[in-house]
């Protein structure tokens, strides 16, 4: 079934799952709708109709979250289950030796996704959780995917890499400008402050000769 702007009714749906963030796990219909673009009545039609399914769940404040019915379904059938058994001992083997967090992460497109993780108290920072996503290029997980990884991936990762790196360096040149302008035109402003409000020297004393008033 789609709409009459032609958007299916399954992918405002998944706008609407999209919504949640591990920062804010729970929302409001309003919030949901702002956030998606979503018009406030068809929100919370979809979620009435998400909570009856229990794919989404409302808490006593009427603030709505994803349901154990949607996890439930996805773990299922999902291959991620067998990978982390199968990875688990090995993972709490590392664990035991280094003593840092520990991560078990897949490749998903150009980005990691994290399915498990065995944390450390006092560890280095890791910015890493389960169910979250990060770059490749950006994460230890990732360069060992693509050091194993095949040949075209490395290539479309490397230029990837060189196309950010550019628009670094371009927006590095223009914060450079941009301060040095906004320099210039302080000490511009220090100068004419000095001289006198109006920029012109002040008029000299009675008595004094022209060459005095210089």
């Amino acid at each position: 079934m789609r709409t009459q702007n032609g958007e299916s009714v399954l992918a405002r749906a998944v706008r609407i799952f999209e919504a949640f963030t591990p920062e804010e796990s729970a929302l409001t219909v309003s919030e949901i709708s702002r956030r998606r673009g979503l018009h406030v009545a068809t929100a919370s039609r979809l979620v009435a109709e998400l909570v009856s399914y229990g794919f989404l769940t409302r808490d006593a404040d009427r603030r709505v979250r994803v349901g154990m019915r949607l996890w439930e379904l996805a773990t299922r059938a999902s291959p991620s289950p067998s990978l982390r058994n199968a990875a688990m001992p090995f993972m709490e083997g590392v664990h035991d030796v280094v003593g840092h967090h520990v991560q078990l992460g897949v490749l998903d497109g150009d980005e990691v996704l994290f399915l498990e993780r065995l944390t450390a108290p006092g560890a280095v920072v890791n910015y890493t959780r389960v169910a979250g996503r990060l770059p490749l290029h950006a994460t230890s997980s990732g360069l060992v995917l693509l050091a194993h990884g095949p040949a075209d991936s490395v290539r479309t990762e490397l230029k990837a890499m060189e196309k950010a790196a550019d628009q670094i360096r371009k927006q590095e040149a223009k914060d450079d400008r941009d301060r040095k302008r906004a320099e210039r035109e302080r000490k511009a402003a220090e100068r004419k402050t000095e001289d006198g409000a109006d920029g012109q020297k002040q008029p000299a004393p009675p008595g004094a000769s022209a060459t005095d008033a210089g």
